[in-house]
């Protein structure tokens, strides 16, 4: 996932509601350890302290890839990520920590992070290790507690790593299970998916109805969109109804829903997720699907209508 092909990407035809300006929180948030520090906990996008950093719990889905196969590795896992704003409150460093492997970006050693309208733009300075988060305050689609996108490593033997994580101001347990009756929310969602040696950013809409009452989630993605990460100089995006995806999930006495998903072209596997804001206002998580040949992982956010 080069530089100039994710900046094609976004610059071009493909119109995506991608990953944005993590933020931390203060507000009176609780304060969490991470390493020697005490960091801000996340609270809400308005509440950001800078400059400084601050942290936010997230939930991350992890695949390899090398020059003819991709997997999935294992079961999605909690990560933590950590934010740095400089005194005008942009973005200068990145730390996601996941499953004992870490991910940084720092502008000080040379890295960048681009925050554009839709989208914040994350490379190293060697462009080997990228990610694409969505924009919260993007006015299309507007999150106050969360945040999701994907990340790519390449390594110059033509294997590597990629992945997705949702991330936020989760619910509180009590306050979850006081909610009752129906909800909708509509989002978005990106992914990664790899078909043998052919590599694809993928995008869709997502609509979540939920019955508290039941615990229970009918989550769906379509209008799918794909495109090839090394064909973007003369490929367009194509409709890929085979990624639209269904899926029945449920939570039971922890603010963490799962279940199985299917796609439309065969595919099968899971997501996991989380409900965000004090008042399960949005809504948020992970796949991860695996065919004979290909593997699609993402993250999706939604808000209710």
């Amino acid at each position: 996932m080069r530089k100039s092909i994710l900046r094609l990407l976004f610059y071009g035809s493909l119109s995506l509601l991608l990953l944005s300006g993590c933020g931390g929180g203060g507000g009176g948030g609780s304060h969490v350890k991470v390493g020697d520090v005490f960091l801000p906990d996340f609270v809400k996008w308005s509440e950001v302290d800078k400059p400084g950093d601050t942290h936010m719990y997230g939930t991350s889905q992890t695949g390899s890839f090398t020059s003819t196969t991709s997997k999935i590795e294992g079961s999605p896992q909690l990560a933590n990520v950590t934010i740095t704003y400089d005194k005008d409150g942009k973005i200068i460093k990145i730390t996601l920590a996941k499953g004992g492997t870490d991910l940084s970006w720092d502008i000080a050693k040379g890295d960048e992070i681009d925050a554009e309208e839709e989208f914040i733009f994350v490379s190293n300075k060697e462009d080997t290790k990228n990610a694409l988060f969505s924009n919260p305050s993007d006015p299309n689609e507007q999150f106050y507690y969360q945040t999701y996108g994907v990340w790519m490593t390449e390594e110059t033997s033509g294997s590597g790593k990629f992945g997705a994580i949702s991330m936020g101001n989760r619910t509180r347990v009590d306050d979850l299970q006081k909610l009752t009756g129906k909800a909708s929310f509509t989002g978005s969602s990106t992914g990664i998916y790899i078909n043998g040696s052919d590599q694809y950013l993928a995008t869709s809409s997502v609509d979540v109805d939920v019955d508290f009452s039941k615990r229970e989630l009918d989550f769906n993605t379509y209008g799918t969109s794909t495109i090839n990460l090394a064909h973007l100089d003369t490929d367009v995006p194509q409709n890929n109804s085979d990624l639209d995806m269904a899926g029945q999930l449920k939570y039971t006495t922890h603010n963490e829903f799962t279940g199985p998903v299917i796609a439309s072209g065969g595919m099968t596997g899971s997501s996991t997720g989380h409900f965000y804001g004090p008042n399960a206002e949005e809504v948020g998580g992970v796949f991860d699907l695996k065919g004979t040949g290909e593997t699609y992982i993402g993250a999706y956010g939604g808000k209710r209508k």
